[in-house]
């Protein structure tokens, strides 16, 4: 319901992360349900390290890369952040 919400405000990032339990499901379910992100929204989720791991090697950014796609729905990110490095 948020993001329904907000993809009708002047809210126009939407920030989210793997890393914040169930957030990237949670967002991705609202998107598909609004038809999509909105026209001027920025959709924003973090790279993740496997858990109890410190690994940002390029194999683990392209896969963390690949799951956030999943998780959300979308086929690109704009925008993306490492996540406590």
């Amino acid at each position: 319901m948020i993001i329904e919400r907000a993809s009708t405000s002047p809210i126009s990032v939407i920030d989210t992360s793997s890393n914040y339990g169930i957030s990237e499901e949670r967002v991705g379910h609202a998107l598909r349900r609004i038809g999509g992100l909105p026209a001027g929204r920025l959709l924003v989720t973090k790279v993740d390290p496997l858990p109890d791991s410190d690994d940002f090697s390029g194999a683990r950014v392209h896969a963390s890369v690949r799951e956030s796609l999943q998780r959300l729905g979308v086929d690109r990110l704009e925008l993306v952040h490492l996540h406590d490095p």
